[in-house]
């Protein structure tokens, strides 16, 4: 376990991952250090592991729902993205 934990410290500080998939077994891991350290690699390991995050919302530890909450947005559109402009809004209230 410990030596798990240390090499997923240590490909975090690389932030470089060859095989995605070797990764994916640590969101269901019992060692929450474990959990954590895959939900602060996510944004490293890509799209896949957005079930692997949203997971950790929902997780028993504190802090691996801490990190999966910090993480998350790194997942979803940028609110420039989506959100209605403001001069659009302010210019329907002006013709009124």
């Amino acid at each position: 376990t410990e030596v798990r934990i240390r090499t997923l410290k240590a490909i975090s500080a690389v932030g470089s991952i060859r095989n995605q998939n070797v990764y994916m077994g640590f969101y269901e891991s019992e060692v929450w250090e474990e959990r954590m350290l895959a939900i602060r690699l996510a944004p490293t390991i890509g799209e896949a592991s957005v079930h692997g995050v949203v997971g950790g919302l929902d997780d028993p530890h504190p802090l691996v729902r801490k990190e999966a909450v910090k993480i998350l947005p790194h997942f979803m559109p940028s609110m420039t993205d989506w959100a209605v402009p403001l001069p659009v809004i302010g210019e329907e209230r002006s013709e009124r």
